[in-house]
């Protein structure tokens, strides 16, 4: 999933998604928070990079590969784990570690090394997978308990408003439909009558 850019929308990245076989998706236009989770990141990257450069802005360039670093290598609580060792199945090694007590890496040859990171690529695999389905079961149990449905905070008579699921055609299109007015209220639903603006007695 991505925006609209360029960068993402062109016949190279179609060709390229074709090839690896992924399914692409783009988002509605002018609205970001349905890509949330890049967002997100992209903040994080955004403050990371504000402490780096400090007085000199314009060499956020050069700052960059730290701020990766430091995101990939720092905790994850949905997978339990950095996103460096789901990777590439393996702890990152700084230099100062290596210099400090370069006996405690262990020396492999190329078959056993082979044989060792597939079986560990595999058990980290099912891990992930069970760490991030039972992150999606807690995230999916909160948003059933902070559900309200119409009926607890809407009164006979009250002037509502709709919000439009439909995307937008642009920017400043109205994002809700009203108003209407409160007719009845059942178990779970809620009747409303739309209200003309102008019409006698309104």
């Amino acid at each position: 999933m991505s925006d609209n850019g360029r960068e993402f929308v062109n016949e190279v990245y179609k060709g390229v998604t074709k090839i690896m076989k992924i399914d692409h998706f783009t988002i509605a236009s002018y609205r970001s928070s349905a890509n949330g989770l890049v967002e997100s990141h992209n903040r994080k990257v955004t403050n990371i990079l504000k402490h780096l450069v400090g007085d000199n802005p314009s060499q956020w360039v050069e700052m960059l590969p730290w701020a990766e670093f430091s995101l990939n290598t720092a905790y994850n609580g949905s997978n339990r784990d950095t996103a460096f060792f789901v990777v590439f199945v393996q702890e990152h090694v700084l230099p100062y570690t290596v210099d400090m007590d370069p006996h405690t890496l262990p020396l492999y040859n190329t078959k056993q090394y082979r044989v060792m990171m597939c079986n560990l690529d595999r058990k980290v695999f099912q891990l992930i997978k069970r760490y991030f389905l039972r992150a999606n079961e807690k995230y999916q149990t909160r948003c059933d308990q902070s559900f309200q449905t119409p009926t607890s905070y809407v009164q006979i008579g009250d002037r509502i408003y709709l919000k439009m699921l439909q995307p937008r055609k642009h920017k400043l299109e109205a994002s809700y439909v009203g108003p209407y007015c409160v007719n009845q209220i059942k178990t779970d639903t809620v009747v409303i009558q739309h209200i003309w603006i102008g019409a006698k007695g309104d």
